[in-house]
């Protein structure tokens, strides 16, 4: 409880102030940094407890699942590994 803030309940409170409004799905750019976030690890599990927050829960859940093992495991590791690529090409 924040008294403080003038709210009594808890939820209230984190739902207003959760991630300060900056990571969701309203509009793309939003979108494209949440899903940054995901991908490199910053942010998931706020994330993965603001998609499970729908009608269906298991759908917010696999589908940050997939984003991160996807994301992180793949495309990130890929994208990596063809900046090392361009840098080694660089040196010589």
């Amino acid at each position: 409880m924040y008294p403080e803030l003038g709210l009594q309940d808890e939820k209230i409170y984190d739902r207003l102030y959760l991630n300060f409004g900056v990571t969701n799905y309203d509009n793309l750019g939003t979108s494209l940094l949440t899903v940054f976030q995901m991908i490199t690890s910053e942010t998931w599990y706020t994330q993965i407890i603001n998609t499970m927050d729908i009608d269906i829960p298991i759908i917010g859940a696999v589908y940050s699942f997939a984003i991160i093992i996807v994301g992180q495991f793949f495309l990130l590791n890929l994208i990596l590994a063809i900046m090392i690529e361009a840098f080694k090409k660089s040196h010589e």
